[in-house]
């Protein structure tokens, strides 16, 4: 029987050493040679929220990002995207208002109750599989845009200003003889103090303070305003997780410092996805080892942002794709066919 015999068995061959992809057509630069400038070395594609993830779990990246084997968008995903667009409206009413909102009185309080109803006239979008559980979410909803627009009203107070809301970006990077395009849409850009912060809004479960602090994300946000702006323009950035308020029924915000600030959480991937470093990326790398019992600090001409998204695209350049132990495994999608979870035993 040819498919009995054993180099066909599961787990017998070898682990896949190098993975090529062919990358999908929306995903790529319309000119993959304009995309790092004067080189002409092709650039790999990554989003920013894509960066954190490839460097917590390479595995876990390519099967749900390049693979698209992870289950299709989920309602919380839905309700996000409504949710953004009705921000993004409130804002621009508050940027084209004349006066501005803090001369109106009841100016926020007209914004939200049509926002309210510009919500409940598109829960439909939203297919809940019970009456109930449509209706529980859609509380939660309208709880999110009252803590928003008590967070706007105070932001307004403040004196802060929106400069751009949903501003695009396509930035590019090159280092270490890879280069990377990494392009995206910050939620919001305000000015508070003659500077610009970054702000993204989240509807999903909050992050830890530390984790926001380093947010390869929330990073990249900075580093792309920084680029158009100058880098001494930008004074940090924030997450508003609308989900979830403080004790003055505010939405939890995060804050993260600029760029030239390194995170206390700052970590560099472990040495298993970086089977050929280049040379630069190899002393680099070996710096941060001997420094390791100092102060965090990195040797090259580059900010931690920029170093970490190299060090994602190297990965994505080698091709190899491996999972690697990390907080979320438990959490995982793919834990049942991993060769390090004991789920995955069975197929190794």
């Amino acid at each position: 029987v040819p498919w009995a015999h054993p180099e066909n068995w599961w787990g017998v061959l070898d682990s896949t050493d190098k993975i090529e992809v062919v990358q999908a057509p929306e995903a790529a630069p319309d000119n993959p040679d304009d995309a790092g400038g004067e080189s002409a070395q092709p650039a790999i594609v990554l989003s920013p929220s894509a960066v954190g993830t490839l460097l917590e779990c390479p595995r876990r990246y390519f099967l749900s990002r390049r693979a698209a084997a992870e289950r299709p968008g989920s309602q919380s995903l839905v309700l996000g995207t409504l949710m953004h667009s009705l921000l993004e409206q409130a804002q621009l009413e508050r940027m084209s208002a004349l006066p501005p909102p803090a001369g109106q009185p009841g100016f926020f309080a007209d914004l939200e109750l049509r926002a309210v109803g510009e919500l409940r006239r598109r829960w439909g979008e939203l297919e809940y599989p019970v009456r109930w559980q449509s209706a529980a979410k859609l509380s939660q909803a309208e709880a999110m845009l009252r803590r928003y627009f008590a967070w706007e009203q105070r932001s307004a107070a403040a004196g802060v200003e929106i400069e751009a809301v949903e501003r695009p970006f396509e930035l590019t990077l090159e280092l270490f003889g890879v280069v990377v395009a990494l392009p995206g849409k910050i939620d919001r850009v305000e000015i508070a103090g003659g500077k610009r912060r970054v702000v993204d809004f989240k509807t999903g479960q909050p992050l830890l303070q530390a984790e926001v602090a380093a947010s390869d994300q929330l990073g990249i946000y900075q580093l792309a305003l920084a680029r158009d702006t100058g880098p001494t323009a930008v004074a940090g950035a924030g997450m508003v997780f609308l989900g979830k308020q403080n004790k003055e029924g505010l939405p939890v915000e995060y804050g993260q410092a600029g760029l030239a600030v390194l995170p206390k959480r700052f970590v560099l991937p472990p040495a298993v996805l970086l089977a050929d470093p280049p040379p630069e990326l190899r002393r680099e790398l070996r710096a941060r080892a001997e420094g390791a019992e100092e102060e965090p600090q990195i040797a090259g001409p580059f900010n931690w942002v920029e170093l970490r998204a190299m060090l994602a695209a190297v990965v994505v350049a080698q091709g190899s794709y491996p999972a690697v132990e990390n907080a979320k495994c438990g959490r995982c999608p793919f834990r049942d066919s991993c060769p390090i979870r004991d789920e995955g035993e069975q197929l190794c």
